[in-house]
């Protein structure tokens, strides 16, 4: 360590004071949540996905999306993906009134798109054990929507009008 070193006795602080104020650890259950937003470029094209997710209470009420541009969607895939990887969640394929629990509490292993400029299909894989796996497939989507929340919920709208909603049923925090 370099110096000139303070005079005295450095003071000592637990790791649950650090960025917590006051409450110390208390703060950090009720800090707040972090969200999405979505940065237009210049000119109206393009921009950028800012923030990031954490999963919000579990059973909490569905809050209004955020929609991903098409240019996003696959990065914004990979990080829902990282954040929820080997959560239970529920997977829910919704046609007009209808709805139909496509999976109940089986682990996400992740969701994908096809490469940028093909967008034809966007993938769901769940389940625990190799071989066992199931994806579902949405074809020809159309629009990616983030939970506002934070809740770990995605739906994903196909150009026939079909929504999937991807919920994970358990509360997570980032790593971070």
């Amino acid at each position: 360590m370099s110096g000139p070193h303070p005079a005295g006795p450095a003071e000592l602080r637990t790791p649950a004071a650090w960025g917590q104020g006051e409450r110390g650890a208390a703060g950090y259950e009720d800090s707040g949540r972090s969200e999405l937003s979505f940065q237009p470029g210049s000119g109206g094209e393009g921009g950028e996905v800012l923030g990031g997710l954490d999963s919000g209470a579990p059973g909490s009420p569905p809050a209004p999306g955020i929609e991903i541009p098409s240019a996003a969607w696959e990065k914004s895939l990979d990080d829902f993906s990282q954040l929820h990887r080997d959560c239970p969640v529920r997977v829910e394929q919704i046609i007009g009134t209808d709805r139909k629990v496509q999976v109940d509490r089986a682990t996400l292993n992740g969701v994908s798109s096809d490469r940028p400029g093909e967008r034809n299909r966007i993938y769901v894989s769940v389940g625990e054990k190799p071989g066992r796996e199931i994806t579902h497939e949405i074809f020809a989507p159309r629009r990616v929507s983030i939970d506002a929340s934070g809740a770990g919920g995605i739906e994903i709208e196909g150009d026939d009008g079909a929504r999937t909603v991807i919920r994970c049923l358990e509360h997570r925090r980032s790593a971070a």
